[in-house]
């Protein structure tokens, strides 16, 4: 009879088994590499706050950070200088929409790949450049996304973030080619069973040009939080292997 640890292992091995046939199959003729590193973003100007008590412990590791800005319109003079701050100390700030809307949706309300890039995503864009953000990524709101509506954004953007679906021409959580820069990424979300792949793989990352990609949202007790506790034993565990800090961008 098979106990649960023993099943635990079985699935971790599947598991890599399986996200190892991926990369090779999906990567197949890539001409630039991934950076190795790690990189973690958080999405959604309600945490702002949440994000200014994390500081501490995102420079005692020297950790590099992407934040993605949802709703800028709504942002106050302050919060606005705490992410410019945030930008001149080596972070990335980069664009999730101006009104949080997921493509899916849009695309149910008639819209158009296009029509998505001119009212949710481009006016957003411009009121940050013009307040000196320099913005060269964009997270999907809810990650929904599709490889047209990558091609539409490609044109403006050096990297795009969604989460955890497969989709033609995107990098898993695990990239390994930078060449069409559209990546997936693994959740923080303190109910998700992501801590120990994420810890596994991390002993395994060396020579192998894998970014590792993962994202969360708030700092506590929510639903999609991650605790400080739990950010710091990430830390710690990337430091243990010597793992750089990477941004969205820098992948």
């Amino acid at each position: 009879m098979v106990n649960s640890q023993d099943f635990a292992v079985v699935f971790v091995i599947l598991t890599l088994f399986l996200a190892t046939f991926s990369f090779t199959a999906s990567n197949e003729g890539c001409y630039e590499p991934s950076t190795v590193g790690a990189s973690i973003s958080f999405d959604d100007i309600k945490n702002i706050d949440d994000w200014k008590t994390m500081m501490p412990l995102l420079d005692e590791y020297d950790v590099k950070a992407t934040f993605y800005i949802d709703n800028y319109d709504h942002l106050d003079e302050d919060e606005i200088d705490f992410l410019l701050e945030l930008q001149s100390t080596g972070h990335e700030i980069g664009a999730h929409g101006m009104s949080h809307q997921d493509y899916g949706i849009h695309l149910e309300n008639g819209g158009t790949d296009m029509t998505y890039w001119l009212e949710e995503v481009e006016p957003g864009v411009r009121m940050m450049e013009n307040d000196g953000f320099v913005i060269t990524s964009f997270a999907y709101p809810r990650g929904v996304k599709s490889p047209s509506i990558d091609n539409v954004l490609l044109e403006n953007f050096t990297a795009l973030r969604g989460v955890n679906g497969y989709f033609e021409q995107t990098e898993p959580w695990l990239a390994e080619c930078s060449d069409r820069a559209v990546y997936n990424a693994r959740t923080l979300a303190k109910d998700s069973d992501n801590y120990g792949m994420i810890k596994y793989n991390m002993r395994s990352m060396s020579d192998d040009h894998q970014a590792m990609i993962f994202y969360g949202h708030g700092i506590g007790e929510g639903e999609k939080d991650v605790t400080l506790e739990t950010l710091e034993e990430l830390f710690i565990q990337a430091q243990k292997h010597d793992l750089d800090w990477i941004t969205i961008s820098e992948i």
